[in-house]
């Protein structure tokens, strides 16, 4: 597979689809991207999108559509984007993802949402040879682009650290937090503000626990976080119970890093990044219902009290 198409287009499409349907308890972190009849298609939550696009070798493959979409973004300053994809990777720019469910043919879906084509230089090249030697304007750029304001750069090229970092603020700003609660919390966010360099003395751990009751029993679902002076550490698990006994509990590790000397490392896998933006939606997802019923902020300190230097007067 190989096309050439309006980059804004395909970042909207590609949101477009990730929106979760009614009845869906969380959106499908799988996208389906694929080329065919001079089309490149998205679909996602049982929904689909097109544009035109100059398609050079037809064919499909499924993605992380989290990860997929905030790579798509670091290229942002450019008009266009040139995607290839076989049997193992898909690249584009100067990114290569692994490739899944690949296949060499490709069918139009019968129902899809229309992108209107904006910039007709992706269609129509000003030079032939531009398929055989790539002219500037698709050529692979660094990513994040430097043209971008720095608090835009900060939204969009989130780190782990930055993500939990964001995630802390907006515990912080619960109401229902408690006064231990709010000290801990800002001993976690200071340390994950000075990340990679590590914060001797720190170690606080917090986690967001659902219970949902069901009958005659219940079930609990949590998202825990540890920020420490040796570790940054994302978890999730749950456990359930029915008709007063308790069931077996689950925990998942879904992204550690230890410092090497004074920093962190900070540097996810692709996998971790997978399991990193489904496990961020979800917390967030929480977080947007709280305070509510049946959620639960939990927080264990047990930081030195000198952690945080005092402010130089």
């Amino acid at each position: 597979m190989k096309f050439t198409l309006e980059l804004p287009a395909l970042v909207k499409m590609v949101q477009q689809v990730g929106k979760k349907m009614p009845g869906q308890k969380r959106a499908d972190p799988a996208l389906r991207l694929y080329a065919c009849a001079a089309r490149v298609f998205v679909e996602c939550n049982q929904t689909g999108a097109g544009m035109e696009a100059l398609v050079l070798e037809e064919g499909g493959c499924t993605l992380p559509r989290e990860l997929f979409v905030k790579l798509l973004k670091s290229y942002t300053p450019k008009p266009h984007i040139t995607i290839e994809a076989d049997e193992r990777t898909v690249h584009f720019g100067s990114t290569t993802l692994n490739s899944a469910a690949y296949s060499l043919t490709a069918t139009p879906p019968a129902q899809f949402q229309v992108f209107p084509v904006t910039d007709l230089k992706a269609l129509f090249p000003d030079k032939p040879a531009a398929a055989s030697k790539p002219t500037e304007e698709i050529a692979p750029q660094p990513s994040p682009p430097q043209s971008l304001p720095p608090e835009e750069q900060d939204e969009e090229f989130e780190n782990v650290h930055q993500i939990v970092a964001r995630l802390t603020r907006k515990l912080l700003s619960v109401p229902t937090t408690t006064p231990q609660q709010i000290v801990g919390l800002g001993r976690a966010l200071y340390a994950l503000e000075r990340m990679p360099e590590i914060t001797p003395g720190v170690h606080v751990t917090y986690d967001i626990a659902a219970r949902m009751d069901f009958g005659s029993g219940h079930s609990v679902e949590f998202y825990e976080i540890t920020v420490s002076d040796g570790s940054l550490l994302l978890q999730s698990g749950g456990c359930g119970a029915s008709a007063g006994e308790c069931g077996e509990g689950y925990g998942v590790t879904v992204y550690e890093d230890h410092p090497e000397g004074q920093k962190f490392n900070l540097n996810p896998s692709e996998d971790e990044w997978v399991k990193l933006l489904d496990w961020t939606e979800n917390v967030e997802e929480l977080l947007g219902a709280m305070p509510a019923e049946g959620l639960k902020l939990t927080l264990w300190d047990k930081s030195r009290p000198d952690c945080i230097p005092p402010a130089s007067s």
